[in-house]
């Protein structure tokens, strides 16, 4: 199983409110994060993966973004639709066990998500009274030692967590990478005693809220190769000495992705974001950055998705 971690931005929860209206969710958990009290976009989305009958995350003790206290994450608790499908999720880190035992107490649900980013004492504590089997535990691999690892072996519901994305400093760097492997956890973790796997798609952990023109536009493209390993093509524009004409640089980064796919075309799963990027580019339409952003955290669920369906 997968859990796609997302940032409650407004491309992102419209690409989850679009998957799940086209049934492409059903071999994945997405996870939300919200990072700002939009609680409008939020209930949207979560009100449409409620229609859809589709599980999903939903965190309510935030890592990032600009709701950092109690009353936050209290307004959040009241603001924001809570359904059947809804599993409240809680990141630990900072020594703020406290805290999210106070807000834990707040849900009657019978299962919750811990997000483990630190190394945490008392880990059943924050069950509240529930079974191991409810309660799922999210190892974030590239924070936990081995020692805290080790801690988690008689938990039966542990989920590997990771950022196998590798972020340039500037979009224009990606040129110089071209392709990089981007994980093979689909394959091995249930190997590795894990009964799901999570990442920060093509996106990555590091979060930003401020947004800016680009000197560069760079398109990130997972696909599987031969062994069943996802990897991520990147492609990027070629005058990126300046930040003007975005759109002229959109072009320039979807011609040399057109290129590609065709050249390929046989080894690649057509997912409908694919086709749409193609339609987009056959139809010289630019759609905007965030809108681009949307289709390729799409383009990889589904990849994903389609994946575990075999």
């Amino acid at each position: 199983m997968y859990y796609p971690f997302l940032r409650g931005k407004l491309f992102e929860l419209l690409a989850i409110r679009e998957l799940a209206e086209s049934n492409s969710l059903r071999n994945i958990v997405p996870i939300i994060e919200p990072v700002q009290d939009n609680y409008s976009a939020l209930n949207k989305a979560t009100e449409l993966l409620e229609q859809n009958n589709q599980k999903y995350i939903f965190i309510y003790k935030t890592n990032v973004g600009g709701l950092k206290s109690i009353d936050d994450y209290t307004k959040l608790v009241e603001n924001t639709y809570i359904g059947k499908n809804q599993i409240p999720g809680f990141i630990i880190d900072n020594n703020n066990d406290d805290l999210i035992g106070e807000l834990i107490k707040k849900f009657e649900s019978d299962s919750i998500a811990l997000f483990h980013f630190e190394n945490t004492q008392n880990i059943e504590v924050f069950y509240d009274g529930r079974s191991e089997a409810n309660c799922y535990n999210f190892l974030h691999l590239d924070r936990l030692g081995p020692f805290a690892l080790r801690r988690f072996r008689q938990f039966s519901n542990n989920i590997m967590l990771r950022d196998p994305f590798t972020s340039e400093r500037r979009n224009a760097d990606y040129a110089e990478v071209n392709e990089q492997s981007l994980s093979d956890d689909h394959l091995f973790y249930q190997d590795e005693g894990y009964i799901g796997y999570s990442d920060y798609l093509t996106i990555g952990e590091e979060y930003s809220d401020s947004g800016f023109a680009p000197y560069a536009v760079a398109i990130h493209l997972t696909y599987f190769k031969e062994d069943n390993t996802c990897w991520i093509k990147h492609f990027v524009s070629e005058s990126n000495y300046d930040q003007s004409d975005i759109a002229g640089k959109y072009m320039e980064a979807m011609n040399s992705l057109v290129f590609w796919v065709k050249k390929n075309r046989s080894n690649l799963f057509f997912t409908d974001s694919l086709s749409e990027l193609m339609r987009l580019h056959k139809e010289e339409h630019y759609p905007g950055l965030g809108y681009l952003k949307k289709l390729q955290i799409k383009h990889h669920i589904e990849l994903i998705n389609n994946y575990f369906k075999k």
